[in-house]
């Protein structure tokens, strides 16, 4: 007991916090797939049968249980369950379509969800708070005047109740779209804001799908899609980069400082040759090649007469740094790899040095 009090307080927050989330809910499920039969999936289908078939919902007129009630959100549907009216067991249903590529269009390929059961405790305080709102006897949105349905298809949410015997839908779309008076909306927003808050939707959200499998297309609602990439492996040239990058990034400063203290800016100042050089040394520390930046080198584009006179500079300029760089030798520095930098002559032929990258 001794050892517990004198744990540090910041050391207990954490193990009690991850207590109260071992008790908060409860994973009962992992992912679950069901390809979709489109023999099944005739026109006269309802979304009830199919989450029935598909999502293992069981259609609410024929549940067993005493209540039950079902709340669709976008991707998450949440399951009330009671047999005695007071006390309530809520399950969550994370679910998404995979899509694949069908004749240069997406088709809905399979479902995949999976189901989060939470304990009676925190079940039923939200259940209190969603009736104590009056969600149960307010109006669907189509009995409100002053509910804006639009054309196009928007989120909203659905509350489904079997109370007992009696059977009742009430839809809410379109949420976003309504004025901030319009009737009952803030008694909605507030019930989703509960669920959310309770039930950490999102990060469950977040968690499932994580676990999808990567190079697929996925949707929750058929509007917005989401692609999960296969992991990118390095390429050879790149590894080598990087590894050549992090051997040159200790010694930098030291290769920079030399060659600055041994190039000679008048040597090169008057000759109109301000621009960059990407100059390559070997192993050996000795001068390879030096060449002329895309930026700077003639175009055509610019026509023949500017395009000719530009090739002249370029080549005189191109002998002019070669001349000076060869005799900076880089020996010393017993080089693991070629070594390349970014010369950057100015007009008084003073010179910056940066980092070259081949891509």
């Amino acid at each position: 007991m001794q050892n517990i009090q004198s744990t540090h307080p910041f050391i207990m927050m954490r193990i009690l916090f991850i207590i109260s989330l071992l008790f908060s809910f409860k994973l009962t499920a992992q992912l679950q797939k069901t390809k979709i039969d489109f023999d099944k999936m005739s026109p006269t289908i309802t979304w009830e049968q199919k989450d029935s078939i598909y999502l293992d919902l069981p259609i609410l007129t024929n549940s067993l249980h005493k209540n039950h009630w079902r709340i669709y959100l976008n991707g998450q549907t949440i399951d009330f369950i009671s047999e005695d009216n007071i006390n309530y067991k809520a399950i969550l249903t994370n679910d998404i379509t995979e899509y694949r590529d069908e004749e240069e269009s997406k088709r809905r390929y399979k479902y995949i969800f999976e189901k989060i059961e939470f304990d009676t405790l925190t079940s039923t305080k939200v259940a209190n708070k969603i009736i104590a709102s009056g969600q149960l006897e307010i109006p669907t949105d189509s009995l409100i005047p002053e509910w804006r349905r639009f054309f196009f298809d928007c989120s909203g949410v659905s509350f489904q109740f079997r109370l007992d015997t009696v059977y009742f839908t009430k839809y809410y779309t379109c949420l976003r779209g309504q004025a901030t008076n319009t009737p009952f909306l803030n008694v909605v927003e507030n019930n989703i804001g509960i669920l959310e808050e309770a039930f950490k939707l999102d990060s469950h959200y977040n968690v499932f799908t994580s676990k999808l499998e990567s190079g697929k297309v996925y949707s929750k609602d058929g509007f917005m899609f989401l692609s999960i990439l296969e992991p990118i492996k390095p390429s050879k040239k790149v590894l080598r980069f990087y590894s050549k990058k992090q051997y040159f990034d200790s010694i930098i400063d030291s290769i920079d400082n030399f060659i600055l203290s041994k190039f000679e800016p008048s040597k090169i100042k008057n000759e109109y040759c301000n621009m960059e050089y990407h100059i390559i040394y070997s192993k050996k520390g000795k001068l390879k090649k030096v060449k002329i930046q895309k930026d700077y080198k003639a175009k055509l584009s610019d026509g023949l007469d500017f395009y000719l006179e530009d090739l002249k500079t370029n080549r005189r300029c191109k002998k002019i740094m070669k001349k000076i760089l060869k005799e900076i030798d880089l020996s010393k520095f017993n080089f693991k790899y070629p070594f390349d930098r970014i010369v950057d002559v100015s007009s008084n032929g003073n010179i910056t040095l940066h980092d070259y990258t081949p891509w």
